[in-house]
C-alpha cells in the first residue's frame, strides 16, 4: 500500500509543478507581450520592468519540465 500512496504523491507533485511551469511560461510570455506591444514603453523602462519582476527567474524556470512531463506519463500510462 506504500507504493500506492508513495506514487500518488509522486503523481501530485509532478502535476502541481508542471502546471506551475505552464504558468510561470504564460506569464512570461504575456508580460513581454504587454511591455512591448503597446510601443508606449522605451526599450530601458521595458528592461527596469522586467528586473523588478525578476523575469529571469520565470524564464528559467523550465528546467527539467520534459523530464517530469515524461515521469508523469510513465506512472498515468504505466510506462
Amino acid at each position: 500500500m506504500a507504493a500506492v500512496s508513495d506514487s500518488g504523491a509522486e503523481r501530485a507533485a509532478l502535476v502541481a509543478r508542471i502546471f506551475a511551469r505552464q504558468v510561470c511560461e504564460l506569464f512570461e510570455r504575456n508580460s513581454l507581450r504587454i511591455l512591448t506591444g503597446t510601443a508606449e514603453i522605451d526599450a530601458a523602462a521595458a528592461a527596469v520592468s522586467l528586473a523588478e519582476i525578476r523575469f529571469g527567474e520565470f524564464a528559467g524556470s523550465c528546467r527539467n519540465h520534459i523530464k517530469d512531463m515524461d515521469r508523469l506519463a510513465d506512472i498515468v500510462f504505466g510506462r
